[in-house]
C-alpha cells in the first residue's frame, strides 16, 4: 500500500510538471521558434533560389534585417514594422503595435520547405508588472510603490525601456507570403 501511494504521488507529480511545461509551448520567444508558423512545400528547387524568392516575398511586406539573415542556415529575419492604425486592445485606448516576421528554409529529400512566422506585438510591460503591488521591504501597507517598469528591468537606453509583448499570430499574412514565394519560384 505504501508503494502504491508513493507511485501515485510520483505519477501525479510528473503529470503536473508535464502540464506546467506545456503551458508556454505556443508563446513566441525573441528567436521566433520554428514550428509555430505556416509552412509550405516549395517543390524541387534549390536552396539558393528558394532563399532569393523568400527574400523577395518577405520584402513585399517587411524590411529584411541583413545582419540577422543567414543564407547558409536558410534563415530570413525581418525588421520590426510599426502598425500605424492598430485597433485598441482595451476599452480606454491602446498601445503601439508592431509586426515581426521570420522565415526558415529546410531541404528534405530534394524538396525545400519554407516556414514563415508573423506575429503582432504590443508595446508596454505586462499587467502584473504595471498593476502589481509593491514588494519593497519597507512598504507595509502593500500599496503600489514608486518603482516603474523601466526601473525594474534596469534599462539604460530608450530601446531598452521598451517592452514588446506577443499579442497574436497572423496566419493570413503568413499564407500570402508563402503563396507569393511559391509563385515566384514556379513562374505563376
Amino acid at each position: 500500500m505504501k508503494y502504491i501511494s508513493i507511485l501515485m504521488v510520483v505519477v501525479l507529480g510528473m503529470g503536473f510538471l508535464t502540464f506546467a511545461g506545456c503551458q508556454n509551448m505556443d508563446q513566441i520567444t525573441p528567436g521566433l521558434a520554428i514550428g509555430n508558423g505556416s509552412s509550405r512545400n516549395m517543390g524541387d528547387v534549390s536552396m539558393s533560389s528558394a532563399f532569393v524568392a523568400g527574400v523577395k516575398a518577405l520584402s513585399a511586406h517587411y524590411s529584411i534585417d541583413r545582419v540577422k539573415t543567414n543564407q547558409a542556415n536558410g534563415v530570413i529575419v525581418c525588421k520590426p514594422q510599426n502598425i500605424a492604425n492598430a485597433p485598441n486592445e482595451r476599452i480606454l485606448g491602446g498601445t503601439p503595435a508592431r509586426q515581426i516576421a521570420r522565415m526558415e528554409l529546410v531541404s528534405e529529400n530534394d524538396q525545400v520547405i519554407a516556414q514563415v512566422l508573423v506575429v503582432q506585438e504590443r508595446n508596454g510591460s505586462g499587467p502584473r508588472e504595471e498593476m502589481g503591488q509593491s514588494q519593497d521591504v519597507d512598504n507595509y501597507d502593500g500599496s503600489p510603490g514608486n518603482v516603474t517598469p523601466g526601473n525594474l528591468s534596469a534599462a539604460t537606453t530608450p530601446q531598452q525601456n521598451e517592452a514588446w509583448e506577443f499579442e497574436k499570430k497572423l496566419p493570413e499574412i503568413q499564407n500570402v507570403i508563402l503563396t507569393d514565394m511559391f509563385n515566384l519560384l514556379h513562374g505563376k
